[in-house]
């Protein structure tokens, strides 16, 4: 959980917590709003995404005002977790809340209370409503990014036979392939430049 605090010396803001979230829906050009509930002073917004191959998450944006908290919940409800591999699920879920700096991973129950279905959860803290529009990006995009690179090795796992530490190896490969992209790039770029710099210009006599 990131912490904003505002100011020393401001101890009140007329702006709360959820003209603040819709300032940043209105920045995004969503016409979701949020739903205001004032006798607990809260608001929820849900809002989907399409991300990787076609993966359907929901995203639960929950303010809460006596606490000055932004909570983001994600939800991947289009697959349920076999019985057979919830304990495969769990142990990859416990390895990868090591691995990442910001939110952590939990395998939810559904109406009946069966473990079912995987959930991301990041949250920040404004004091005072005091918070910049970026920080709510950056915070969701974690999810975002968090969702798009676990989903796949989820799925293997359910559904692929894979086990949580075979799993792990698909973002490292992913992440390496992208690197050795990326090392392509600058090399083709590095050669063009200094083809560049070799070409020499006669002057017409």
């Amino acid at each position: 959980m990131i912490k904003i605090h505002s100011l020393k010396g401001e101890n009140s803001m007329s702006m709360r917590v959820n003209d603040v979230l819709v300032n940043w829906l209105e920045l995004q050009k969503w016409d979701e709003r949020p739903e205001v509930d004032e006798e607990n002073q809260s608001s929820s917004t849900h809002v989907k995404h399409k991300i990787g191959d076609g993966y359907t998450v929901n995203c639960f944006i929950r303010v809460e005002e006596k606490t000055g908290m932004i909570k983001f919940f994600w939800y991947f409800l289009d697959s349920k977790i076999p019985a057979s591999k919830l304990e495969e699920v769990i142990k990859f879920v416990n390895l990868v809340n090591i691995e990442i700096g910001i939110g952590h991973f939990a395998v939810i129950p559904d109406d009946t209370g069966d473990p079912t279905y995987l959930r991301f959860y990041d949250a920040i803290y404004a004091w005072n409503a005091a918070i910049e529009l970026q920080h709510i990006s950056n915070l969701h995009d974690a999810g975002i990014g968090a969702m798009s690179s676990r989903l796949p090795q989820f799925m293997a796992i359910c559904f692929g036979g894979k086990t949580a530490e075979e799993a792990l190896e698909i973002e490292a490969a992913r992440r390496e392939e992208i690197i050795n992209a990326h090392s392509r790039e600058l090399l083709y770029t590095g050669i063009t430049s200094s083809k560049k710099r070799l070409t020499l210009v006669v002057p017409s006599s």
